[in-house]
Parts: structure tokens; sequence; C-alpha cells
């Protein structure tokens, strides 16, 4: 089994690399040799600042632009640029 960890620039860019791979088809569902395609949420980049006593947002948090899919499957892709190296683990499989 084979996990990836990868980071798009946008959810299409994500899409189109994962049916160009063969990792989902064109109805965005898993492919024989795939088990698992995780969207992760987006991650936070600066943390929010909030009012200690009413809760209320003094400053948003900022979050990453950066889309992660983490696949698991029975194939050795090469993913290239889009690969998180070293492999973060943000989401794990038990």
């Amino acid at each position: 089994m084979n996990i990836y960890k990868l980071k798009f620039e946008t959810k299409q860019q994500a899409i189109d690399t994962l049916i160009d791979k063969g990792v989902i088809d064109e109805e965005l569902n898993n492919t024989n040799k795939t088990h698992s395609v995780v969207w992760l949420p987006k991650q936070i980049e600066t943390e929010g600042k909030y009012d200690e006593e009413t809760g209320d947002v003094i400053t948003e948090p900022i979050f990453y632009d950066d889309v992660l899919v983490d696949i698991m499957t029975e194939d050795t892709i090469d993913f290239g640029e889009f690969e998180i190296q070293p492999n973060n683990h943000l989401h794990n499989w038990m």
C-alpha cells in the first residue's frame, strides 16, 4: 500500500492531476486500486486572536491557500512537484 501526501495550488489542479494519474475517474470516484482520497481542511498560517471574555474575534485567522490531499493506493505513482516532502502527518490512517 502506498500513501501520498500532496499539495496543490487549487482544487481544480488537484482534481485534474488525480484524474490524469488514474487515482479518481471523471465522476470523482476512486478507481479500482485507490483505497482512499482525503481532502484535508485548510491549514492555519496565523492563529486568530479572540477576546478572552466575550470570545469575539479581534483578528481573523489566516489560512494557507494550498489544497492538501492524502491518497492511499495500491499503485506506485510519481506525483512529482505535488508530493510533500517530508511526508508530514496532518492526517493518518490507523
